[in-house]
């Protein structure tokens, strides 16, 4: 009977201690779940601080992109020179009745160019637009490494198929042609892959 006291008292002690572990474990967790809702109350100041550098940062870039893209595109206006440019209908085996661009673009300013970018806006019979399409009148090749970026000077002669010309669209009715991009070219950015 001795023993099974013993015994008795030696398992009600584990269950103190058991239980001990088991409060100061709960308490515990309690204490680590009160320190990390803190922190993140405490961190999200930082976090929103970062978030809101992080957009100014960007901002900042997408605005420097867009002074760029204007400059280049103001250099385009001044510098470069469409020649015997024609929009017009033809014959395509794989598309039936197309519509392609065609002429040539000379570099007169002193910069390097990686693209050309064109719009065209097709008018009806009252001169009204009824659609428009973009295209390059001239792309510097970077893949394959055999189109040099457009040169001071240098001129080059284009023929692009119009993929969103509209189907009704009659010459007769004219259309208006215009640099919708330029693109500077860029040894860094724009180096053969």
């Amino acid at each position: 009977m001795e023993h099974q006291v013993e015994v008795k008292k030696g398992f009600s002690l584990g269950l103190k201690i058991f239980f001990g572990f088991v409060a100061g474990g709960v308490l515990l967790s309690l204490c680590l779940v009160t320190a990390c809702v803190m922190g993140v109350i405490g961190t999200g100041a930082v976090v929103d601080k970062a978030v809101q550098e992080t957009k100014e940062i960007h901002t900042q870039v997408e605005e420097k992109k867009k002074s760029e893209a204007e400059i280049a595109l103001a250099y385009g206006k001044a510098s470069l020179a469409l020649e015997d440019v024609k929009v017009k209908p033809y014959d395509d085996v794989m598309y039936g009745r197309a519509i392609k661009v065609a002429g040539k673009i000379k570099n007169n300013g002193d910069k390097e160019i990686h693209s050309v970018k064109l719009l065209v806006k097709f008018k009806d019979s009252t001169g009204a637009y009824i659609g428009e399409d973009t295209t390059f009148a001239f792309l510097q090749d970077i893949f394959m490494g055999k189109e040099p970026p457009l040169k001071p000077n240098y001129e080059h002669a284009f023929e692009r198929r119009l993929e969103n010309a509209p189907a009704s669209w009659d010459p007769a009715h004219g259309y208006d042609l215009e640099l919708a991009e330029v693109e500077f070219f860029d040894a860094e950015k724009h180096k053969p892959l």
